[in-house]
């Protein structure tokens, strides 16, 4: 699962659909603020 945060607020997002809605009302945003996360993911 990613961990997604936009705009300084955790977003609960559990498919692609989620994400796509959580990120529709960027396009009228001059900046914005995103942040992801994967926990078990690879490490630098």
């Amino acid at each position: 699962m990613i961990e997604v945060t936009l705009d300084g607020t955790p977003q609960a997002i559990a498919t692609t659909e989620a994400f796509h809605r959580a990120l529709a009302h960027l396009e009228t945003e001059p900046r914005f603020e995103l942040w992801l996360s994967v926990p078990d993911g690879p490490t630098p």
